[in-house]
């Protein structure tokens, strides 16, 4: 069994690895391995994500209005005015938007790459940037809640 975990989750998985070698037989463990993943950070910036904080996390069931909201108030790497963000560009390394891109939303890095430019370059400012990422992932929702939808009925089955 594979366990997709934070790396601050490390002590948990050693110790459930020595549990399980220490009792095969008599529980049946099956010892675990992981996966290490980078922490991805809110849309706020803070890196430790909460479900608390709703505007600060992203769901699948987020309509096209609340995600607009979300996206609207994200982090970014922008400069204090448009006038210099336009001179010297944005810093795309600070951007949470840019990170949704990365990790979720753009398969190709020349999407990315396309992005990054237009940032650095103060060729787009973030409140359009935003705009234009906010399409993409109303697009991906759209798809995936229409795929959910469709779905249901089976899965209502599978658990039931």
């Amino acid at each position: 069994m594979v366990v997709p975990v934070g790396v601050d989750q490390d002590p948990h998985i050693r110790f459930t690895r020595d549990l399980a070698a220490k009792f095969p037989q008599e529980f049946g463990f099956i010892t675990p391995a992981a996966t290490f993943h980078k922490f991805f950070r809110a849309l706020n910036g803070e890196t430790k994500m909460s479900k608390r904080d709703p505007p600060g996390v992203m769901t699948l069931n987020d309509e096209p209005e609340m995600l607009k909201k979300k996206i609207a108030n994200a982090l970014t790497g922008g400069r204090t005015t448009a006038e210099e963000q336009r001179k010297l560009g944005g810093q795309p390394e600070k951007c949470v938007v840019f990170e949704l891109m990365q990790y979720h939303f753009y398969d190709d890095d020349r999407d990315l790459k396309e992005m990054k430019a237009d940032c650095r370059s103060g060729v787009k400012i973030c409140g359009e940037c935003k705009a234009l990422r906010l399409k993409h992932v109303c697009e991906f929702y759209r798809k995936h809640q229409a795929n959910k939808k469709k779905m249901r009925a089976k899965a209502e089955k599978l658990l039931s």
